[in-house]
C-alpha cells in the first residue's frame, strides 16, 4: 500500500468502527470529483438504515410526492440514502451534512498522483484541455481502482463491528452508472448484493442481468476488464 491509500483505509475503518449499528443494512462510497476537476477525487463514506428506507418506500405508507417508486430503489438508489458524511478523503467542497475539509487527504493524493507522474497544472488544462482530460480520466481510473481495493480490505472491518458482512455500494454524480455498477459487483461477495443486483436488473434494464450472472473470480478481475463487457 502507499501513504494515500494507507488514510484511506484508516479513515474508514475508524468510521465504521465508531458508527451505532442500529438498523445499518449497507454502506456506500461516494466518489465525486471536487468542482468536477479530475485531479481531485474525492470518497466520501455513507451508510443507510431500514427505518430511513420505509420512511421513502411507498409500501410502508401512502405515497408522497419524491417517495420512491418501490423498496428496492429506496433500499439501492442513493437518491434515498441518508445524504450524511461519515468520513471523507481529499475533500474540500462542502455539499452534504457532516462533511469536512480534508487537508491532510488532499495533500496525500496529491503527493499520490505526483506519484503515478499524472500530476498536470492549471496550464496544461486551459491551454490543452483535451490532453488534460485524458490524463484526468487516467487519474480517476487509478482512484476508483483505489476506492475499490479499499472497499475489499474494509469487508474484515464491518464483520468485526455488526458480527456480519454487509454490502458495500459505490456511488457517482451519475449512478447508478457503468462505474459505479461494475466497482460495486466488484467490491462485494455476489450474495450481498443480492438485492441491489434486483434493482439494477430490474429499474435500469435487463440489460444488466448479464453481468450478475458472470462466474468470475472477482478476486483476480480487474475493474478495467469489468468495464469492456459493457463497451
Amino acid at each position: 500500500m502507499n501513504p494515500f491509500s494507507d488514510y484511506m483505509f484508516a479513515t474508514f475503518e475508524k468510521a465504521i468502527l465508531g458508527l451505532d449499528s442500529e438498523g445499518i443494512y449497507a454502506l456506500g462510497l461516494r466518489i465525486l470529483c471536487v468542482e468536477d476537476d479530475l485531479r481531485y477525487p474525492s470518497v466520501r463514506l455513507w451508510m443507510n438504515t431500514i427505518s430511513h428506507v420505509r420512511l421513502h418506500s411507498p409500501e410502508n405508507r401512502k405515497k408522497r410526492k419524491g417517495d420512491a417508486y418501490n423498496f428496492l430503489e429506496a433500499m439501492w438508489s442513493d437518491s434515498y440514502w441518508i445524504s450524511r458524511t461519515l468520513a471523507t478523503v481529499g475533500n474540500v467542497y462542502l455539499s452534504f451534512e457532516g462533511d469536512y475539509f480534508d487537508h491532510t487527504g488532499i495533500v496525500l493524493r496529491k503527493a499520490w498522483i505526483e506519484s503515478l507522474g499524472l500530476w498536470y497544472d492549471d496550464e496544461l488544462r486551459h491551454n490543452n484541455y483535451e490532453k488534460a482530460l485524458a490524463i484526468g480520466s487516467k487519474i480517476n481510473e487509478r482512484f476508483d481502482k483505489l476506492g475499490l481495493n479499499i472497499a475489499r480490505e474494509l469487508h474484515p472491518v464491518i464483520q468485526r463491528k455488526f458480527q456480519k458482512d454487509l454490502p458495500i455500494i459505490f456511488f457517482s454524480r451519475e449512478s447508478p452508472d457503468h462505474e459505479s455498477i461494475a466497482l460495486t459487483f466488484l467490491a462485494n461477495p455476489s450474495e450481498l448484493i443480492e438485492g441491489y443486483t434486483q434493482f439494477i436488473c430490474t429499474d435500469c434494464g435487463e440489460s444488466w442481468s448479464g453481468l450478475f450472472k458472470l462466474n468470475i473470480d472477482k478476486t483476480k478481475t480487474s475493474l478495467t476488464s469489468l468495464l469492456d463487457y459493457f463497451r
